[in-house]
């Protein structure tokens, strides 16, 4: 008899640890479709903070297979997470202007776990890959696929009830965009930026206002004794100081502690209703003052500071409202038909660009610089020259890196000096119309920069501030037929 009992045992055993690993594997499929687990799904609104393009909404669709129920005792094992991002036009169009191709990395969820009986969520991350995605091209929005997995035994169930799954917030990180060679694209402009690794940008992202959060909820159930044995184990919970209490639950009888209903005496301490006098405090109501600090409705202006949501135009300033900022060290050469010679330009432009139009406006300052001609062809003279911008730089930049730009400037010839010696000019000698600048460039990005040229531009005649000689100086200077070369390098 004793033999066949222990036989029995045996296989009772063997029987349990089969049900249980087919429990566990249930758990982990990623196909669902066990009575044991169900697909749970959540979309959220982020607002993401990118480099080059600012702050842009993306929208993340979340996918779990996890149980309606589990019992107390019982460890939560790791469950598979696939999630779609959605990525605007936007987004798009500026990873193309800066030659990105394509899109992979990583991202974080951070997660609030709510436990039964436990007012502390539990906090966890959950690490997701990025896979590649490739950039469209005409500018469109785009899906990014991700995998992940929440990370296993770091909670054993304590205590019988409701638990709930929040997903509270989302970071991209160690993104890496790629040109169509390849090669990683250095988006080093704004902030954010992780200098420590030049080939990668992150990308924190900020839940919208309303946003859902709950993933799933979960139904805890008393292990019913035969689990009792693994809430011995629950010392790894110790390890949760806050649950360490939780050896009040060594008294096992969880259900004893439901004396806690027991201690609905604190019905028979009803006297706490003859502490209605808290009625008899009523005067709390008198207090209803409190109502005429309802101003504290009034500070309702908190919803006011809605407009925190308006802040969400921190998003519209990217684009049509301040656009994004590119500012750029200029170096060059002009070559003046008329006079046969050149002068050296440097300076900066700094720009702001619309990414959702593909143009931009700009100061342009071009530094004061000395010009050598030869004028009637052998008669070697150095001329002073200043540039005065009279309008705004304006222009487009398109995700093939094809720029134009145009800028308007009056010349000012503050000295000319045939073999050193002056014969005219002056701080207000200058041309009599401003010259029109029509400059184009290809293969331009707006992170590093590149070269830009022009056909032709003309000089105007000069004024009348010129001097005794100024009518020769401007018929050596006038003309069509001069042309600008110049390299743009990215200022960071």
């Amino acid at each position: 008899m004793g033999a066949q009992s222990t036989k029995k045992i045996r296989a009772r055993a063997a029987l349990g640890a089969v049900v249980a690993a087919g429990i566990a594997a249930g758990l982990l499929a990623t196909g669902g479709g066990t009575a044991s687990a169900d697909v749970v799904k959540l979309s959220q609104k982020y607002t993401c903070e990118f480099p080059i393009i600012g702050a842009d909404p993306i929208t993340i669709n979340i996918e779990m297979d996890m149980p309606k129920t589990m019992k107390v005792g019982e460890k939560v094992p790791a469950f598979p997470v696939t999630a779609k991002t959605e990525v605007s036009a936007r987004a798009a169009k500026g990873l193309g202007v800066a030659t990105a191709r394509s899109l992979e990395g990583k991202a974080t969820a951070s997660v609030n776990v709510h436990r039964p009986q436990i007012e502390q969520p539990l906090k966890i991350e959950v690490p997701n890959d990025v896979e590649k995605a490739n950039i469209p091209s005409p500018a469109a929005a785009f899906t990014v696929n991700s995998k992940g997995e929440s990370p296993g035994d770091l909670l054993t169930w304590t205590k019988p009830g409701k638990a709930s799954f929040d997903v509270v917030g989302l970071d991209l990180h160690d993104m890496i965009a790629r040109n169509s060679a390849g090669e990683p694209v250095d988006l080093d402009t704004g902030e954010p930026h992780d200098d420590t690794k030049p080939d990668t940008f992150k990308a924190p992202c900020k839940l919208q206002d309303g946003q859902p959060t709950k993933i799933a909820e979960m139904e805890i159930t008393d292990g019913g004794g035969g689990t009792v044995p693994t809430e011995s184990t629950e010392p790894t919970e110790s390890t949760e100081p806050t649950e360490s209490t939780e050896p009040t639950e060594s008294t096992e009888p969880t259900e004893s502690t439901e004396p806690t209903e027991s201690t609905e005496p604190t019905e028979s301490t009803e006297p706490t209703e003859s502490t209605e006098p808290t009625e008899s405090t009523e005067p709390t109501e008198s207090t209803e003052p409190t109502e005429s600090t309802e101003p504290t409705e009034s500070t309702e202006p908190t919803e006011s500071t809605e407009p925190t949501e308006s802040t969400e135009p921190t998003e519209s300033t990217e684009s049509g409202g301040g656009g994004i900022p590119y500012n750029f060290d200029l170096k060059g050469n002009s070559f003046i038909k008329a006079a046969n010679g050149n002068t050296p330009l440097s300076g900066s432009i700094n720009t702001l660009y619309d990414l959702d139009k593909g143009t931009f406006t700009a100061d342009l300052k071009l530094n004061p610089t000395t010009g050598s001609f030869s004028i009637l062809g052998f008669l070697p003279t150095q001329t002073d020259i200043k540039f005065v911008q009279t309008a705004k730089t304006t222009g487009t930049l398109d995700e093939t890196g094809t720029m134009a730009s145009h800028s308007e400037m009056d010349v000012y010839l503050t000295s000319v000096r045939p073999f050193g010696i002056p014969i005219g000019g002056g701080e207000k000698c200058k041309t009599t119309e401003p010259s029109k600048i029509d400059l184009k460039g290809t293969n331009f990005v707006p992170n590093k920069g590149g070269k830009l040229t022009t056909a032709s531009y003309k000089l105007a005649g000069l004024n009348d501030q010129c001097g005794m000689l100024g009518g020769i100086i401007s018929a050596f200077m006038a003309g069509d037929g001069n042309t600008i070369d110049m390299d743009l390098t990215y200022k960071k």
